[in-house]
């Protein structure tokens, strides 16, 4: 390409540029006015800014990874014999509900069923000992109604949870995780 061509094609690419950055400026008003604005608006100092504080956010509790084997709830997960003896925990079908605050140590295996927490306002502790639940059209685990849910597992246990297919509304939620 000569010398003269390359030269056209620069100044006609030139011109195209700058008829669009024109024809943009035009559609949306002062849209680089509004950015410096909104910009200058967000500008926070480094000595405003609060440090996070670590005992602001947890409690002991929170912070605790153990727990009293002798006043948690036992609950056996099976396929239509699931067991629990405590008036805290419903067992319907093979849907188990944790509905009072507490410690549950969890073990067993459940082809289609799920575990719901839904205790008000309370702290419920999830522990898993060899646990194996699988939901086909929802979440496994499901913490309907909690303030805090501490889940650990026992020393070497395997847990697994699993859904066979899509998530179907069951509630206003919008379950989308095998453990949600």
């Amino acid at each position: 390409m000569s010398y003269r061509r390359k030269r056209l094609a620069l100044l006609l690419g030139t011109l195209a540029m700058t008829g669009l950055m024109v024809s943009g400026c035009g559609q949306k008003g002062n849209e680089t006015k509004d950015a410096k604005e909104s910009t200058e608006k967000t500008t926070v100092k480094l000595e405003d800014v609060t440090k996070l504080n670590e005992s602001d956010m947890f409690t002991d509790r929170d912070l605790e990874i153990g727990y009293d084997k002798d006043t948690a709830v036992a609950i056996t997960l099976k396929d239509e014999k699931s067991s629990c003896d405590s008036s805290n925990v419903k067992i319907k079908d093979d849907i188990i509900t944790i509905q009072k605050e507490g410690t549950y140590i969890i073990s067993g295996s459940l082809k289609d069923g799920q575990l719901v927490v839904d205790a008000d306002s309370a702290k419920v502790q999830l522990v898993l000992d060899g646990v194996d639940v699988s939901c086909k059209d929802s979440a496994a685990v499901y913490v309907k109604n909690d303030k805090k849910v501490f889940v650990t597992t026992t020393k070497d246990s395997k847990n697994t949870f699993s859904n066979e297919s899509e998530f179907v509304a069951i509630d206003d939620n919008n379950i989308d995780g095998v453990i949600f």
